[in-house]
């Protein structure tokens, strides 16, 4: 585990999320240039398929910059990454105590 393996690994997941809108925005007008038929392509098919990669591009994003260039033992990783989650978690905890609820659904 590298820093530059999370760069490399945020770039492939930057692509895919590139192929993912351009086959949401494409895929309309493939099918109605073939078969004839008009379709879309909304929100649910973006949401659906778009939400994983994107968690996957924040965790990199902010696990990224914390590890050692070169490679890094797990030891050291965790050390790194004991502080940054264990204020996530409580900035979780204080959030879902005062009342922040999932807005939406």
């Amino acid at each position: 585990m590298s820093r530059e393996s999370a760069f490399l690994a945020n770039n492939l997941l930057f692509s895919l999320f590139t192929f993912i809108v351009l086959l949401g925005t494409v895929f309309p007008l493939f099918v109605e240039a073939v078969k004839g038929n008009q379709i879309t392509v909304g929100k649910p098919y973006f949401d659906h398929v778009g939400l994983p990669v994107g968690l996957g591009l924040l965790f990199l994003m902010a696990v990224g910059p914390a590890l050692p260039w070169r490679r890094a033992s797990r030891e050291v990783v965790r050390s790194r990454l004991t502080a940054p989650t264990a204020a996530a978690v409580g900035t979780l905890v204080v959030l879902v105590a005062g009342g922040a609820r999932r807005r939406g659904r």
